[in-house]
């Protein structure tokens, strides 16, 4: 998004060059979107620009005097599908994280674990490999490896933060008797 002051067309095309259409004037027409500068000419220049794989379920332009500036608002509705997947992860407070970045002797612990779960599946020599080979577009054997190859990071690093330090959360009740014969 931005105010980019310049030549709407010409702006369009250096901006498809970068692999990104402006995603209000791809929803109503380019043809059809109204200047956003109160004195600009007859084409905007404040647009909203994504990636090709993004589009808005709503969008447009607010009149002129809606905002207390000499533009014009744009807004866009984007699907939070779009932005984030299908799978929305849960939301895990951070007071119940196992790896806390605050204490360096609980980080040195994860990303030692971390390296040696990485090691012992050989995955830094998999990585090397893999880029040493990539070439574009990738054939589906090598997306498969990069793919592959993520999930056995993630897996690692789940790992890792899940033995880089215990939860004591209650759940055998407190005895003074247990607290001192621990």
């Amino acid at each position: 998004m931005g105010d980019f002051n310049h030549e709407y067309a010409v702006l369009r095309e250096w901006i498809l060059n970068l692999g990104l259409l402006d995603i209000i004037g791809n929803k109503h027409g380019y043809e059809a979107a109204p200047k956003t500068h109160m004195r600009s000419k007859d084409s905007p220049i404040d647009c909203i620009f994504a990636s090709a794989q993004i589009s808005c379920a709503l969008g447009g332009f607010l009149a002129f005097g809606k905002l207390d500036r000499d533009h014009r608002g744009i807004w866009a509705d984007i699907p939070k599908m779009l932005l984030l997947g299908c799978k929305i992860p849960p939301h895990t407070l951070p007071t119940a994280r196992q790896l806390k970045l605050h204490d360096p002797r609980i980080v040195t612990k994860y990303l030692d674990l971390l390296h040696d779960s990485m090691l012992r599946k050989n995955i830094y020599y998999r990585m090397n490999f893999l880029h040493s080979k990539t070439v574009y577009p990738l054939t589906p054997a090598m997306a498969d490896e990069y793919e592959s190859l993520e999930e056995e990071i993630c897996d690692c690093m789940d790992s890792a933060e899940k033995n880089c330090r215990k939860f004591r959360m209650g759940a055998v009740k407190f005895s003074p008797t247990y607290k001192v014969a621990v």
